[in-house]
């Protein structure tokens, strides 16, 4: 009995096998015969028609000015850089107000430019200069009692919004 399961399941096998390889074939053979066919249909009506076909496809005009699909898409993506470097910003004010409390970070930091301050924060002088944005277009605003601070950022390029600040909530507020 076993021994007839498994010559059945050996021809079922190959069977199927088969009947794949035939299938692949004929349609291989089809599109051998079609795409010659097809190729000289369109011969033959390109040379009938009294304007090339190829003339048809390409539309000739004149040159438009390109204009960018998603330009806001653009804006919004240069001021991510802005938006993650103020957060490192804002973590090296909080790690600074834990270590020297608020009295003395405020008194150091408020109101300052970023490019003044990078040391007493930790940072090197290149450490925030990213591709847009570099350390002086950002102004720490105001240290807060609970050492989060609000971080004013200018755009050095003829970016829009040309000015938006990180609050202490962690909001950000175009155009302040």
């Amino acid at each position: 009995m076993g021994m007839k399961i498994r010559n059945i399941a050996r021809t079922s096998g190959i069977a199927s096998t088969g009947v794949l390889t035939v299938v692949l074939a004929v349609i291989l053979a089809g599109i051998i015969f079609i795409v010659p066919v097809i190729q000289d249909k369109l011969n033959d009506l390109e040379k009938s028609a009294s304007v090339p076909m190829a003339s048809m496809m390409v539309k000739k005009t004149s040159p438009q000015p390109v204009k960018p699909l998603m330009h806001g898409k653009v804006n919004l993506a240069k001021w991510s850089e802005a938006s993650v470097t103020a957060g490192v910003i804002r973590k090296a004010v909080i790690q600074h107000y834990l270590q020297y409390g608020y009295a003395a970070t405020s008194k150091r930091l408020d109101g300052k430019r970023l490019d003044s301050v990078l040391s007493i924060l930790g940072f090197g002088k290149a450490d925030l200069d990213a591709g847009r944005f570099i350390a002086s277009n950002y102004t720490i605003v105001k240290v807060g009692v609970d050492g989060k601070a609000a971080i004013a950022v200018s755009s050095a390029q003829d970016m829009k919004p040309a000015h938006a600040t990180l609050t202490e909530a962690g909001v950000w507020r175009v155009g302040q």
